[in-house]
């Protein structure tokens, strides 16, 4: 007789809509550790040199100069894994002083905190650095970028979306005009990152049940920024809502 049994199937099954939705947040995570990385050291370099110009232009501010020299040696602590150390010497500047000098310790406190999992004293942290930003694009932007990212790990999706919304309506300026990137004449965005952040609005916003706002900026997250990771993941997302792209 014949055998008409069927061959077992080694096709894995599709992801359900719900599993795709997680798998979007737990990349989103992911890429925003690795992303603040890289923003935390950029910040680093063109915040002490702001600190050093600062000390020389007004060395008469001894406060000013000893909050300079206690980030720069919590900086080296850092960078010889004595991360305690680097985290007392932060904490002692925001104690003891205010300012730019300040809003650096508070950032690097805050993304200290936020790898510990402590997301609401990461927040605090945050929100000192933006207190302190001075109008620094570097600064100001990383803190809002950390608001937002702990708002969302405790789930206020609301204020999320206002840090993000402040984040990008501060920042953003590209456009993404074919004409005028052909001949390279498209304005900048003033820090970097914000193909992220525009990601981030469009997972927070779905959160909030705002599906036609969270198309509206999955799309333009595709104009503005076409090459990045996060045009990707909004096509796909857009996809799974019915949307052409």
């Amino acid at each position: 007789m014949a055998d008409n049994r069927q061959t077992p199937s080694n096709e894995i099954p599709a992801a359900s809509v719900e599993d795709r939705a997680v798998e979007f947040w737990y990349a989103l995570a992911d890429s925003w550790k690795k992303n603040q990385a890289t923003w935390l050291t950029v910040l680093a370099v063109v915040a002490c040199a702001a600190g050093a110009w600062g000390f020389w232009a007004w060395k008469s501010q001894d406060a000013q100069d000893k909050a300079h020299r206690l980030v720069g040696r919590a900086y080296i602590y850092m960078e010889n894994g004595r991360g305690d150390s680097a985290v007392a010497l932060f904490e002692k500047v925001l104690t003891d002083f205010s300012g730019i000098e300040s809003g650096k310790a508070a950032l690097q406190l805050g993304d200290f905190y936020y790898a510990k999992a402590d997301y609401a004293k990461a927040l605090g942290k945050f929100e000192r650095a933006r207190q302190e930003s001075k109008g620094l694009p570097l600064l100001e932007g990383g803190a809002l970028r950390g608001v937002a990212a702990c708002q969302i790990q405790l789930q206020k999706y609301a204020e999320a979306e206002t840090a993000l919304k402040s984040l990008l309506g501060s920042f953003q300026r590209m456009t993404g005009s074919a004409e005028a990137r052909a001949t390279e004449t498209e304005p900048q965005d003033l820090v970097p990152g914000l193909s992220q952040a525009m990601w981030q609005l469009v997972l927070v916003q779905e959160k909030l049940g705002r599906t036609d706002d969270a198309v509206r900026n999955a799309q333009t997250l595709r104009k503005l920024y076409p090459a990045s990771r996060e045009a990707g993941e909004a096509a796909r997302w857009l996809a799974m809502n019915g949307q052409a792209v």
